[in-house]
C-alpha cells in the first residue's frame, strides 16, 4: 500500500463536541473539480524563461458548503490571454472555475480551470454570507 494514496481526515460533531478520525485509500483518476471561488489575491509573473503565470489565492465552496483553501494556476501564451485573466478575474471576486487538480500538497491547485459567472439564479450576496460563515469554523 502507497502511503501517499492514504487520505486521513477528522469528522467533528459540533452538535456532540466529538470527534471521529476517518481513513480511506484515493484512487487518483483523470477527474476534474468544479466549485465556486472567492478570489482573494492575484499574483502576475514573468518567469526566466520570459513564460507568463498567473497564481490566484482563494476559498473554494463544495457542496455540502465547507470552505477549503484553493489555488488556481494560469500559464498564458501570450500578453494578450494574460491581460484577460487578470482583467476578469480580480480580488474579492466570485467565480465558478472547472478544471483538472492536484491535491497532491495543500492548498488543492487548479490547473488552467475554465471560469464562468455564478449562476444568475444563485445570489451573490447570499454567496458572500457562505464563505463568511463557513470560513469562520475553520
Amino acid at each position: 500500500m502507497n502511503d501517499s494514496h492514504f487520505v486521513k481526515g477528522v469528522i467533528k460533531n459540533l452538535d456532540k463536541e466529538s470527534h471521529t478520525i476517518v481513513g480511506q485509500m484515493a484512487i487518483f483518476l483523470d477527474t476534474t473539480l468544479t466549485t465556486i471561488a472567492l478570489i482573494k489575491k492575484v499574483y502576475n509573473y514573468v518567469l526566466p524563461d520570459d513564460s507568463l503565470q498567473v497564481s490566484i489565492d482563494a476559498l473554494g465552496l463544495d457542496f455540502c458548503g465547507a470552505v477549503f483553501d484553493l489555488s488556481i494556476e494560469y500559464f498564458p501564451k501570450t500578453i494578450k490571454e494574460r491581460d484577460e485573466v487578470l482583467a476578469e478575474l480580480q480580488t474579492d471576486s466570485i467565480w465558478r472555475f472547472k478544471g483538472r487538480y492536484a491535491a497532491s500538497s495543500a492548498p488543492i491547485t487548479l490547473m488552467e480551470p475554465v471560469y464562468l459567472p455564478v449562476e444568475p439564479d444563485l445570489s451573490m450576496e447570499e454567496i458572500r454570507k457562505v464563505f463568511d460563515f463557513n470560513s469562520r469554523k475553520r
